[in-house]
């Protein structure tokens, strides 16, 4: 779907080829004879008005037309991009085409500096981002979308649903299964960038009788490392819970781990993930 800059007939950078053909058009309706193609080259009046001595009064009268096809333009360009136009163009309509035609190359982002594309990524990528919400700039190129995956999973807060209700040992596989699947068919190569989990808890009471389940909210950050939040969950559970925590953070700082300790904080142990395996021993 077009969007309001393509819909305007705006110039902007990467739609020149189609804007001077609209230009050309509207210089038509507002001058007859002249077109984008034949303006001079110069600013010499006497191509302006060809076959008529140059009076003074003609050729104020050329110059007028000039500023007047310079005014027309402009009035068509995005003024981000008109801003990049020296002041000194604007007034002269040959000049001023020759420069927009160079200020509306398409943007080449891969030219830049990696650090600089990154900024780029940052500032394009919202936080908390849903895993379907791949943004067109991930298809773009291959080098590009392995610049943005990193940046895209680690803004992502991933979901998951348990049911832990039953004595049934093979429960305990579950949840292992939901990680592995996380990390080996979406993740992939990028589970260190792996920054926030939340699983939901089928099966286990909540606490003070609230009709929300209780939730798992497992996150991983440089400065804080691995860190759990429990919610609607009783505090003897969430107990058992936050020392297994604690137990994997140390794990991840002997093993240099990133997001790969959500992972781990989920396959660890799977015993917890049983009837009766959140109780305090």
């Amino acid at each position: 779907m077009a969007g309001d800059l393509t819909l305007s007939g705006l110039l902007y950078e990467g739609n020149y080829g189609i804007w001077i053909v609209r230009m050309d058009a509207v210089l038509k309706t507002h001058f007859g004879q002249y077109t984008t193609k034949n303006l001079p080259k110069d600013f010499r009046p006497r191509l302006v008005l060809p076959r008529l001595p140059v009076t003074r009064a003609r050729q104020a009268a050329a110059c007028e037309v000039i500023k007047d096809v310079a005014t027309v333009i402009r009035v068509h360009v995005q003024p981000n991009l008109l801003a990049r136009v020296p002041q000194s163009y604007r007034d002269d309509g040959r000049a001023l085409l020759a420069c927009l035609q160079g200020c509306a190359k398409p943007f080449r982002i891969l030219g830049l500096p990696v650090e600089i594309r990154m900024m780029v990524y940052e500032h394009i990528l919202p936080k908390g981002i849903k895993i379907q919400d791949m943004i067109p700039i991930t298809h773009v190129s291959r080098l590009m979308r392995k610049e943005t995956l990193p940046l895209y999973f680690a803004r992502i807060s991933f979901r998951g649903k348990v049911d832990v209700a039953g004595n049934d040992q093979a429960k305990s596989n579950t949840v292992t299964l939901l990680a592995r699947k996380l990390a080996d068919n979406v993740l992939r190569d990028n589970v260190k960038q792996l920054r926030s989990f939340t699983l939901c808890l089928e099966g286990v009471p909540a606490s003070n009788g609230s009709e929300t389940g209780p939730e798992l909210h497992f996150t991983f950050s440089a400065d804080n490392g691995l860190r759990l939040t429990c919610t609607n969950l009783p505090d003897s559970a969430a107990t058992v819970l936050q020392k297994h925590v604690t137990v994997v953070e140390a794990n991840r700082k002997t093993l240099r781990l990133q997001g790969e300790a959500i992972i781990l904080a989920l396959i660890s142990k799977p015993e917890l993930w049983v009837h009766g395996g959140m109780e305090a021993t």
